[in-house]
Formats: C-alpha cells, structure tokens, sequence
C-alpha cells in the first residue's frame, strides 16, 4: 500500500490518463537502508487509457521518492526504460536502464541521487 502521500501524488495522473487508473503488482518497489526509505513507482506497470502522457521513445515514467522522519519526497523523476534500487554497504544506488540495455548507476548522496 502506497504511503497516503505518495497515492496523492499518484492520483494526479487520473485526470490526464482518461480516468481509471490502476496500478499493477511491481508498480511500487521499496528499499531501505539506515536513516532512509526508498519507494520507486514505474509507470510502465500503470494502466493508464492514454500511454503516451506516461511513456515516450525514451521510456516510462519512473519516479523515486524518500521518506525521512516519516515525510516523504520525490527525489528523482525520468523517463527511461526500468530503473533499479540497490544497496551495497547500507549506501542505497539507483540503476537507470535504457532500452538497449544500457545502464548508468546514481548514488544517494544524503539528500539525492548523483552520478556514481
């Protein structure tokens, strides 16, 4: 279950995807490391009437929030193939995929994600 700020922001998209939206088992992944929780919402596991508000050539919509004390931020926002949280050594990562199966990783620096 998303947290209630999260599903607001979710709600927003009703109204440009047509109405009825739906979100799919693997639409909300999450990681925690120490200090942070991580929640990474792949719009290309959304039903949504019309795609191309979600997905272009580069890919869906991706987001990452983090909650902190409770409160949860949106972090990073891209459209791109899959994304993918990690960690190694409590140090939370995010991998972005292309569709050539390329892949870049970011690091949580604290207060967000930068290049590794």
């Amino acid at each position: 279950m998303l947290p209630d700020e999260i599903r607001a922001e979710v709600q927003i998209w009703n109204a440009a995807c047509g109405g009825s939206i739906a979100a799919a088992q693997h639409f909300a992944l999450y990681l925690t490391v120490p200090g942070a929780e991580f929640v990474a919402l792949h719009f290309d596991d959304f039903q949504c009437r019309s795609r191309a508000v979600l997905c272009n050539s580069a890919g869906c919509l991706h987001e990452v929030y983090v909650a902190r004390a409770g409160r949860y931020r949106r972090v990073l926002t891209v459209r791109t193939y899959d994304i993918r949280l990690s960690s190694v050594n409590n140090q939370a990562f995010v991998e972005l995929l292309d569709r050539n199966g390329t892949s870049r990783k970011l690091r949580w620096n604290g207060s967000r994600f930068v290049a590794k």
